[in-house]
């Protein structure tokens, strides 16, 4: 088989995987809230979402609610897929919730005294409440990352150029494009280059295999170095899970926190307000997936 059949057949199988789509659903009271993502996704995302009620595996229609809301069908752009996840919000049909307040109602027990039922309202809407307890979940907001160094929104305020002072160097190495680099350094906060991109489109893996130590990464707007590696790992450990998430990614002890910092929805972006990629930790600890074009700058010149 050649080279080119095998590749096409790599592309098909990773487009096929990618198609995959799961559901999850989370219930309080009349109200259900389902979420379609790519099912690679689903664990990680059971993980990062703390609710009074846990997602699980499932939908809503599954158990009586099917009565769709007004909000309608919400795209949640996430920081670690490319494409979006859909949030819907479904309520119970009227005859439904009957059937669940008469379930209630018998199973409460009685008051003699007061010759009436026990029985509190459990069945009271609160859609913004827990949808945004998801979307808050989903993009990380308001949390913090032990071993990184926080930042805040300010530093991703306008500048004279996006959110950065100046567009990113003409010459960036390893042949990133220069137009992709400045939209997500400068004029992006959420997307990225595509998976892949960095090993597909770019010249690092030719120039850097034969690289003995560590590789430094420079901001491609001002040329500070942002991250070193591998360190506290090997060359091939390295781009083996770089490979596997789809961008490099870096740990705890290969980021310079004199320059990089992180939001509380995962952001990592540069002291200069360079949009670098997001946090997405693991089992290991925080790993901060970063495109290649944010982390091709040259040295800065003393």
């Amino acid at each position: 088989m050649s080279a080119w059949v095998k590749g096409c057949l790599f592309l098909l199988w990773s487009a096929s995987a990618y198609a995959e789509t799961s559901t999850l659903y989370t219930i309080v009271g009349s109200e259900c809230v389902e979420m379609t993502l790519n099912a690679q996704d689903t664990e990680y995302v059971k993980t990062i979402i703390v609710l009074a009620n846990p997602l699980q595996s499932g939908t809503c229609s599954d158990h009586g609610y099917t009565v769709e809301d007004a909000d309608g069908e919400q795209p949640v752009r996430t920081p670690f897929a490319s494409e979006a996840a859909i949030i819907k919000t479904y309520r119970m049909s009227a005859l439904e919730s009957s059937k669940l307040a008469a379930q209630a109602f018998l199973s409460a027990p009685l008051s003699v005294s007061e010759g009436k039922p026990l029985l509190k309202a459990t069945l009271g809407r609160q859609p913004t409440k827990l949808r945004m307890g998801l979307l808050d979940g989903l993009m990380g907001k308001g949390r913090e990352y032990p071993g990184a160094v926080m930042g805040t929104e300010d530093i991703m305020s306008q500048k004279e150029h996006g959110t950065s002072k100046t567009p990113v160097q003409k010459n960036l190495r390893w042949n990133c494009d220069n137009k992709k680099a400045d939209q997500i350094c400068n004029f992006n906060r959420h997307y990225a280059e595509y998976a892949g991109y960095w090993e597909r489109e770019t010249s690092f893996l030719q120039e850097e295999a034969a690289t003995e130590g560590e590789i430094d990464f420079y901001d491609s707007n001002t040329g500070n170095k942002l991250f070193t590696a591998p360190r506290d790992r090997s060359y091939e450990q390295f781009v083996k899970e770089s490979r596997v998430h789809g961008w490099p990614s870096f740990r705890d002890s290969e980021v310079n926190w004199d320059y990089v910092r992180v939001l509380p929805d995962g952001e990592a972006v540069s002291i200069d307000g360079t949009h670098l990629g997001h946090n997405l930790p693991d089992s290991k600890g925080n790993r901060y997936c970063i495109n290649l074009v944010s982390v091709a700058g040259r040295p800065k010149e003393a």
